[in-house]
């Protein structure tokens, strides 16, 4: 369950990049997201997770190594289960975005749902005082369109299903 924060005092902003297994992002659809320096990992997942328009329904972490096998990365952020404890990780719940984001354009990689590998780059663009009347979590820009998290209607065409006749 997320939790709404306070007006927060800094605002960061984030770029996030979809990508593919090979780490490009030329091209890919973005969305830059505004955040409180108090939000932790976990609602900025769900936060990136809605602006791409995906259901928040799978495991996911954030890793500094984003080429190659991630699981090795030095600095990494995971989603555990309440009574688990990992010397290897952090709980996202457990840490603010202010923590991991605490130099100027540092980048992490963020996988979602690990059965399909949905990765995304997440950058720090800037930290910025709120604007005034404004609401954070907030989506500052979307570019491009999402995927489709769990294929689309010509996926499973594609897949053998048959065409209903009666749809044009």
């Amino acid at each position: 369950m997320r939790r709404r924060s306070h007006q927060p005092t800094k605002i960061y902003h984030m770029k996030v990049i979809w990508t593919d297994l090979s780490g490009r992002v030329r091209g890919k659809p973005f969305r830059v997201l505004g955040v409180g320096e108090s939000t932790s990992l976990y609602d900025l997942a769900y936060e990136i997770v809605k602006s791409f328009e995906f259901d928040f329904d799978h495991l996911f972490g954030f890793y500094s190594k984003y080429q190659g096998n991630y699981f090795d990365s030095d600095e990494k952020y995971e989603l555990l289960d309440e009574d688990e404890h990992s010397d290897r990780s952090v709980d996202v719940r457990n840490v603010h975005v202010s923590q991991v984001f605490n130099i100027p354009a540092k980048r992490m990689l963020f996988v979602f749902d690990f059965g399909d590998e949905w990765r995304f780059m997440v950058r720090l663009l800037k930290v910025a005082l709120p604007e005034p009347d404004m609401e954070y979590p907030v989506l500052v820009e979307s570019v491009g369109e999402a995927p489709c998290q769990y294929g689309s209607l010509e996926d499973s065409n594609e897949e053998g299903d048959e065409e209903d006749p009666g749809i044009d």
